[in-house]
Formats: C-alpha cells, structure tokens, sequence
C-alpha cells in the first residue's frame, strides 16, 4: 500500500522495491546477494526511495541499510515479520536511524470492513471475529477449514521459525506444540517449571 501511494504522489522511477523472500533470492541470502540486488536495482539519481521487505532474511543486513543511509540519497523503509526485528536489536544495529511502525492485527471495525456489508450482521461478524481473530487472510477467506489451516500455518511459523531461535530451544516440534497447547489451556493459572514439566506430557 505504501508502495503504491508513493508511486501515485511521486512515480515508479523513484521507487526500487525488492523481497527478499522471492525467488531471485532462494539460493542465495548473503550480504553480497542483498547489496548486488541494491546496486543493480538503483535508476541513477531518480531513485529516492529504498523499499526492502523481509530484510531479516540476510545475515548482516544492517550493514547495507546503514551504508545507503550513510549517503543521504535515499529514504529507506524495510520491513519484517521475524523475531529479529524485535525493536531491542533495531536499536542496536541501526542506532538512532529508525522510527518504528508496529503493524497490528485487524480491529473489529476493520475486520467489518474486509467482509460485504449484507454478508452477515454484526453479531455474527463478531463471533467470527472472536473464533479467527484479526488476521487479514482470515476475513478474506470463506470456508472454516481454509481459515483453521492458515491459523495453523502462521503459528507453527511463529513458533518454530521465531520462538525456537529466540529460545534456543532444541525441544522437537511435538514438544513445542504440546507446551503451547498446555499455556494456552493453563490462561489464567500460575504456571510454574515444575507443573510444566508434569503436565506437558498429558496434553494431546
């Protein structure tokens, strides 16, 4: 969307946006990849604006964003969806060089939005709302078992992709589903060490 609202105010000349999830960067995720793609992408002196997505992916990553923003030249926004662009480790990379935007699941008023307005009245909005919560993909999706598999998808994702490393965890994807299924059920109770220990093993 921002993409877009630049182009509108300013034209695709200024603009060079890049993922770093796509394909051109499959093989390949190292800091030379990441600024050959930069360099390459740059139009001269009409490129003013640098949009880099999943720029967690490249190991040494900030190395590149601080280099560009050391020149003056270009405004640089990237974004992330990983636990290594936790605002602590931004601060440390790239110090004093960012303002964060926190992007936010969908209110209740936006969810609304994303469905047809005679679809469904508001009640019933609101218990899809309270059963699939407020990810995008879920209020644009129909069936039931499309939306439960996309909710289970973006939690083994956040789960063994961002918890795991941040933990350091070595425990089997089982285990980690069964200790997230007990916290889940555990809402509301003191969980200690010791009744984590006993109780995980009977979660199903």
């Amino acid at each position: 969307m921002y993409k877009d609202w630049l182009e509108k105010q300013y034209g695709k000349d200024c603009i060079l946006y890049i993922n770093f999830d796509g394909p051109d960067f499959i093989l390949d995720k190292t800091l030379r990849a990441m600024t050959e793609a930069i360099r390459s992408g740059i139009n001269g002196k009409n490129t003013r604006f640098l949009l880099l997505d999943e720029v967690q992916l490249i190991d040494g990553w900030e190395n590149a964003i601080n280099a560009y923003y050391s020149t003056g030249q270009y405004e640089i926004t990237i974004t992330g969806s990983n636990a290594r662009m936790l605002s602590s480790e931004l601060a440390t990379l790239i110090t004093g060089r960012y303002t964060e935007i926190e992007m936010f699941p969908l209110s209740f008023s936006e969810y609304r939005q994303f469905k047809a307005p005679a679809s469904n009245s508001n009640e019933n909005l609101f218990e899809e709302y309270l059963l699939y919560g407020g990810f995008p993909i879920t209020a644009l999706l129909d069936e039931p078992e499309l939306k439960t598999n996309v909710l289970q998808s973006i939690l083994d994702s956040i789960l063994f992709n961002d918890v795991r490393p941040k933990i350091g965890s070595d425990a089997s994807n089982d285990t980690l589903k069964r200790l997230v299924a007990f916290l889940n059920d555990a809402v509301g109770y003191p969980v200690s060490m010791n009744n984590l220990e006993h109780r995980i093993q009977d979660v199903p």
